[in-house]
């Protein structure tokens, strides 16, 4: 619980309790020594929303509202929100995870996927063997794979659903 991360105690004992602003998402930025490709996405148990670092497939694109226009990483350090959107992703087996809210981070490292934002719409989860199925109704929709201590979830080779259709129109077909 962020009430209870000793870190985030310190952080605002040093600080005087008062931060600039009231931070909506906390996330994980890590600097890992090896490359990172462009378009992957990455399952992160430590994210409070999903983060891009890149505009090109954001798709119903608004300004940040007041309160989403920074977040916090776990070390303390904040980065700027310049846009929020929609980002619908083919994963491995064709199922499209349609990402609502993505916040576009520019400074962000990685594409991050947040599992509780998912875990609250319905998917779940099964870890061990150096990956994680993702399920949604009990199917196994996606998995992401083990690389250097963080977990990449495998897309499809078209990796974005660029005309935006539902899954249940790709079904009718």
């Amino acid at each position: 619980m962020k009430a209870d991360c000793f870190k985030r105690k310190n952080m605002l004992e040093k600080e005087g309790n008062s931060l600039p602003f009231a931070p909506f998402a906390l996330v994980c930025f890590e600097s890992n020594a090896f490359e990172i490709p462009v378009n992957s996405w990455w399952l992160d148990s430590g994210a409070t929303v999903h983060v891009s670092n890149s505009l090109q497939d954001l798709r119903n694109v608004r300004t940040p509202s007041e309160r989403e226009r920074n977040i916090l990483g776990v070390n303390g350090s904040v980065a700027t929100v310049e846009a929020v959107g929609t980002i619908n992703l083919v994963l491995d087996s064709r199922h499209v995870l349609e990402l609502n809210n993505v916040v576009y981070v520019p400074s962000s490292r990685r594409n991050l996927i947040s599992s509780s934002v998912l875990d609250r719409c319905g998917y779940y989860f099964w870890q061990g063997n150096s990956k994680i199925d993702v399920y949604y109704k009990s199917i196994v929709v996606g998995i992401a794979s083990l690389h250097n201590g963080l977990y990449m979830l495998k897309l499809s080779t078209s990796s974005v659903d660029t005309v935006g259709k539902s899954q249940r129109e790709r079904s009718e077909k």
